[in-house]
């Protein structure tokens, strides 16, 4: 894990597209505030009163959900600002919804802006206890197991299972294939051949 002026761990501290909604002095005092809740994640964040924090890759993670919360918001406020409330937060719940994105990212997203007002009132003492007006959740268990097939092996299967069990057509078929069909549907059906024609 190494820490230089940009990164707590993988953790970057502000992307690109944040620097393009900061000044020079948003920008450091940006950069500090994210430096801070990062290492808090690290350290406390999971269990703050067991000293349990959260894994390098889920710090990562969060910390890029919650710079985009960040943009959003001053996206709606007209600039920069670190202090989000509820009201955003909500606010940016209800703009996911109208998004294309999978259940499961709305709740990371949802689970990240919660680690921020948890550090909020673990750290500086703030009463944030949010209840969001959309609960998002993560359907990644074991009762939904992902899809690991591709879209294209998904339209062969389907494009077999339309062809499987099914009769070709009387008129493209030799007599004797036709009299092989007619066979096997007599035993399918459990009828004589011959009421079959």
């Amino acid at each position: 894990m190494t820490d230089d002026e940009n990164h707590v761990g993988a953790a970057v501290l502000v992307t690109d597209e944040s620097r393009q909604y900061v000044n020079p002095r948003q920008l450091a005092s940006y950069r500090e505030h994210r430096r801070q809740l990062a290492q808090w994640m690290q350290n406390l964040g999971k269990n703050p009163e067991k000293a349990d924090g959260y894994a390098e890759a889920t710090v990562k993670t969060r910390m890029a959900r919650l710079d985009k919360f960040y943009r959003w918001v001053w996206e709606q406020e007209d600039g920069y600002t670190e202090n989000v409330s509820t009201s955003h937060a909500d606010a940016w719940m209800k703009h996911l919804a109208h998004q294309d994105y999978a259940s499961s990212y709305k709740a990371c997203c949802q689970k990240a802006v919660k680690t921020l007002f948890k550090y909020r009132s673990w750290e500086q003492g703030e009463d944030i206890d949010w209840d969001p007006v959309i609960t998002y959740s993560d359907n990644s268990g074991t009762d939904n197991p992902r899809d690991y097939l591709s879209r294209d092996e998904r339209r062969k299967i389907r494009e077999a299972s339309l062809e499987h069990g099914s009769i070709p057509h009387y008129n493209s078929l030799t007599p004797e294939e036709r009299d092989e069909w007619k066979a096997y549907l007599a035993q399918r059906f459990e009828k004589p051949k011959e009421l079959l024609y």
